[in-house]
């Protein structure tokens, strides 16, 4: 898997580089273009709603994927359009804490 996900960093670096505009301007064109070859390569079948629910509501909102194993939540991504920051000390709501948060509330050990 990490030769195949090596090779797939590639393509996807380039596409960045092709598509920078359109992916800079969408995050719904950041997921799908970027996001989703990444989960589905480490294994996650985004046509499974047993496993994968996107736009899955929780108390407080909706986190753009969460990923389930035997029925229990166990992973948030948040997803945001190329470029966007992560981190942003003067906002409280940056990506980053939104992840956590969401990640917290629907009960996943992990979050990205």
């Amino acid at each position: 898997m990490l030769d195949e996900l090596d090779t797939l960093v590639g393509r996807l670096a380039a596409r960045i580089n092709e598509c920078r505009d359109a992916l800079a301007s969408s995050e719904a064109t950041t997921r799908y273009a970027l996001i989703d070859p990444i989960l589905s390569t480490v294994g996650w079948d985004l046509s499974d709603p047993s496993r994968v629910r996107a736009e899955y509501t929780i108390p407080g909102g909706r986190p753009d994927y969460v990923m389930f194993h035997d029925g229990r939540a166990v992973l948030v991504v948040e997803a945001k359009k190329l470029g966007a920051r992560l981190i942003d000390p003067a906002n409280k709501e940056d990506p980053a804490t939104q992840a956590m948060n969401y990640a917290m509330v629907a009960g996943c050990d992990y979050f990205v």
